[in-house]
């Protein structure tokens, strides 16, 4: 049985600023159904679940698994190899060329995924730049190439405006080069950097893949501190705003050679490429890479090398107190440990004070040796 709709003339009728309710009879949606009927020029946009799964058919996330995503924030440091990333990513498309040496940026027909690029340069000397450097790789022709130089931030009518002017569709990749210039109060602004990304959405939306450059926040050292990742600019508002970032940086300040793209989602899932250059900047290949699974083993690998090379250690120091120690209480034993420099498993010598906690706790290499009446012995020995 089909479900009866309204007709135009029936919605044209209703006041669309409050919810209605409609019959059971002129829906078919049974009695007392409520709901709001949508206006011409109302900020929002309504799917239906059918619509949402053609949508997952339609556009994976990801151009490249677990590097490149639909839309994603692209950033590091001044002169990490920002825009040598995209430059290259610009030539594959522009040439046919696979990303890094080593994506080809294709379907699964062989087909192109891209035939146009649009670069929104929100400074005009990276018109040169980009230029320069296509140029460098050979590049003589770019039929798919635009770049527009954006004069002031743009408010969120500008981007809906430049969005039907570009009118981007599956196949552009739009590029925001950068976010911080982009905006009116700078990435420390949260509201302007909320209204670029909003231009960013409006894009893919369209159905556009959109890449925005930006910097990354300056912890203070040259690295974040261990075990965390690298933040971006702006990182309040771009955390909640896009969902897939790659971190571009090197493995040591003084290194133009080699670069290192750090990728994650909101799953925290994270994914290492090492690239190395060869004849110019953006002249980028691929040399190794490692998925979150395999990192995940490596890491899990790694604390279990490092437990045994613990329990190892503990194990000799607990030795050298049986062997060296007969006749000697515990607080003996401690100072003895402590006179004699003996190192402990993080290979500073062991104190006094600290190897009379480890016998009290029976913790360390205290609970492999113990001492009865002086009398020290392997513990599980007799």
């Amino acid at each position: 049985m089909s479900t009866p709709v309204l007709e135009e003339q029936d919605l044209a009728a209703v006041d669309r600023e409050r919810p209605v309710t409609v019959l059971a009879q002129e829906t078919g949606l049974g009695e007392g159904t409520a709901f709001f009927l949508p206006s011409p020029g109302d900020p929002w946009t309504e799917y239906t679940y059918e619509q949402l799964l053609a949508d997952l058919v339609d556009q994976d996330e990801f151009i490249v698994p677990n590097l490149l995503a639909r839309v994603m924030l692209l950033f590091g440091k001044p002169k990490a190899g920002k825009s040598a990333v995209v430059v290259n990513l610009c030539n594959a498309i522009i040439t046919g060329a696979p990303f890094l040496g080593a994506f080809p940026l294709v379907n699964a027909q062989g087909e192109p995924l891209f035939n146009r690029v649009i670069v929104l340069a929100a400074d005009a000397s990276i018109k040169r730049e980009y230029a320069a450097r296509l140029q460098r790789l050979g590049v003589t022709q770019a039929a798919g190439l635009r770049l527009r130089v954006l004069h002031r931030a743009l408010d969120s009518t500008d981007w809906e405006r430049l969005t039907k002017q570009l009118r981007p569709d599956s196949r552009t990749l739009v590029v925001l080069d950068s976010l911080t210039m982009a905006t009116e109060g700078g990435t420390a602004d949260d509201q302007s950097v909320k209204v670029a990304l909003r231009g960013a959405t409006y894009m893919s939306e369209a159905g556009a893949s959109v890449i925005v450059v930006g910097y990354q926040s300056d912890w203070g050292p040259a690295t974040p501190p261990k075990g965390q990742l690298p933040r971006p600019q702006g990182h309040t508002a771009v955390s909640a705003g896009v969902r897939w970032l790659m971190h571009v940086g090197k493995p040591n300040p003084f290194d133009d050679k080699n670069v290192e793209l750090t990728c994650w989602g909101n799953a925290g899932r994270v994914h290492k490429y090492a690239l190395q250059r060869r004849d110019s900047a953006a002249d980028l290949h691929l040399v190794s890479q490692e998925t979150a699974d395999e990192l995940s083993t490596a890491v899990g690998e790694s604390q279990k090398q490092t437990k045994r090379k613990k329990d190892d250690r503990n194990r000799e120091i607990a030795d050298l107190i049986v062997q060296s120690c007969q006749g000697l209480n515990q607080e003996q034993a401690a100072a003895w440990l402590e006179v004699h420099e003996v190192q402990g498993v993080s290979g500073k010598v062991i104190k006094a004070s600290t190897a009379v906690g480890y016998f009290s706790r029976k913790a360390q290499f205290g609970g492999l040796a113990r001492c009865n009446g002086g009398v020290w012995s392997l513990s599980g020995t007799s």
